[in-house]
């Protein structure tokens, strides 16, 4: 059975606007900030989400992903769209892609200028990757 990928980041409540804003700087290859989904989100929701968009491509509609605040410290991926597609249409694998391809493009590009710890795994493996 295919699992799919988890993506966390672990940031200090205090250094999350900072995070944030050097996540924004580092978007690329496609990928935005969607503020018009994070404006639709729930009112309670909006101080603990930020929401991704990447443009259609390498065979694959355009993409949405969300960032949730999971926990005290912690945000992760709570949503993977394609904008073309409901969202029980997405296999793991497409889903996988979608994570996989945000990890690389835009916050691998942060690692070394964050204090986030970004963790990357399947749920039948460990984090494979924790940077800080």
């Amino acid at each position: 059975m295919k699992r799919q990928r988890r993506l966390t980041v672990e940031v200090d409540p205090e250094e999350t606007p900072e995070f944030l804003a050097a996540l924004d700087r580092a978007l690329n290859n496609g990928w935005t900030r969607d503020l018009r989904a994070e404006e639709l989100s729930s009112p309670l929701l909006r101080p603990y989400i930020a929401c991704y968009r990447c443009d259609a491509r390498d065979n694959r509609p355009s993409a949405q992903l969300a960032l949730s605040r999971e926990t005290f410290d912690r945000f992760a991926v709570a949503r993977v769209k394609f904008q073309t597609y409901s969202p029980t249409e997405i296999t793991t694998d497409e889903q996988n892609r979608v994570i996989t391809d945000f990890h690389h493009s835009c916050l691998g590009r942060i690692i070394s200028t964050t204090t986030a710890y970004i963790n990357m795994w399947s749920d039948s493996e460990p984090p494979s990757e924790r940077y800080g």
